[in-house]
Formats: C-alpha cells, sequence, structure tokens
C-alpha cells in the first residue's frame, strides 16, 4: 500500500510560546533560565509578540480601508458590515500589543481591555487612552451590531468612516506607546 501524503506538517513560529504568557510566568521562565542572556531572549521576544501584533492590527485596518471603498451607498451590505469587525480588531490588536508589553503581561479579554487601558496611568496621555478605550466599547457594541443583527440600527456608512477613522488613531497610539515603553526598558522596537 502506497503511503498517502499530507499536507506539510505545520510548525509554529517560536514566538508562539511567549505569546499568552503571564507576567508570572514570564518572571518564572526568566529566572529558572537563569542567565541574563536567556531573560533578554525572553525579554526580546516578548516585543517581538507585541510588534507583530501591532503589524497584525495594521494590516486588519488596510482590510477595513479596502471594503470600506467598496458596496453601494446607502445600501447595508456585507462590506461595510466588515469594515467594523475588522476596524474593531485593528484597534483590539494594537491596544493589546501596547497594554500586554506595558504590563508584561498578555491581556485578551475583550470586555475587560478598555477598562485595564484606562487605568494603565503610566502609559501614554490620559485622554489618549480614554480615546482608544472608548473606541475599543463603541467599536465592539457596533462589529456585535454589524455581524449578527440582520436589522443594523444606524447609517452603515458613517459608522464604517467613524471604525476606520478610530482604528487609525488606536494604531498610532498604541504604536507610539509600544516605542515609548521598549525605550525605557533599554529595548529597540523594530516598528
Amino acid at each position: 500500500m502506497a503511503a498517502v501524503k499530507g499536507r506539510k506538517r505545520f510548525t509554529p513560529h517560536p514566538a508562539k510560546i511567549v505569546e499568552s504568557l503571564t507576567g508570572e510566568e514570564r518572571r518564572i521562565l526568566e529566572s529558572v533560565l537563569g542567565r541574563p542572556s536567556v531573560a533578554e531572549n525572553v525579554q526580546r521576544a516578548w516585543l517581538h509578540v507585541q510588534e507583530e501584533r501591532i503589524r497584525l492590527a495594521k494590516s486588519h485596518l488596510a482590510v477595513a480601508e479596502l471594503l470600506n471603498g467598496l458596496g453601494t451607498p446607502g445600501l447595508i451590505s456585507p462590506e461595510k458590515r466588515s469594515v467594523i469587525s475588522r476596524a474593531y480588531y485593528a484597534t483590539f490588536c494594537a491596544a493589546r500589543a501596547a497594554l500586554s508589553f506595558h504590563l508584561g503581561s498578555d491581556r485578551n479579554d475583550h470586555q475587560q481591555l478598555p477598562l485595564w487601558l484606562r487605568k494603565a496611568h503610566n502609559l501614554g496621555s490620559e485622554p489618549q487612552r480614554n480615546r482608544v478605550s472608548a473606541a475599543l466599547s463603541q467599536l465592539r457594541n457596533t462589529r456585535n451590531q454589524a455581524d449578527y443583527s440582520p436589522f443594523y440600527p444606524e447609517p452603515l456608512g458613517a459608522d464604517a468612516r467613524y471604525a476606520v477613522r478610530e482604528a487609525k488613531a488606536a494604531i498610532r497610539f498604541c504604536t507610539g506607546w509600544l516605542k515609548q515603553e521598549a525605550r525605557s526598558r533599554g529595548q529597540r522596537s523594530t516598528l
């Protein structure tokens, strides 16, 4: 019987191990491995994960912008609904990256992220944090309406434009926060 060829075996990216570590897990890993070079590699990998999240946010935003140019004005279409979804995830990924790096622990709770962000007093300015936090809450609610309800309550085009605008601002703020936080730790960001 001949061997059946299957798909190539998937090998996750090495940083996948670091991606969802809690702060305590990171500290234990660094202390158990002990050597300064290992701790530096873990810290570098942690920054790399957050930079990749920012890049993912930018790619979600690019799709949102592309979809925003499609569809018929005044018609609630799948393209316009998807603009809001992609813009929300762009905002979420950027905020998650900046906050996770700042706190040294992964933050992945969609409901809690806006609250944690508001409380991160040493991360960016308060008006910027409040704007990103408000955008996360508003875009999540809007995304739920766009994704799950056949009866969208608002003019979808205006909401799509708002979503793209807020996602752009969130990515700009969060990228700046991440770079600043990396500098304060003696690390160099590649963003």
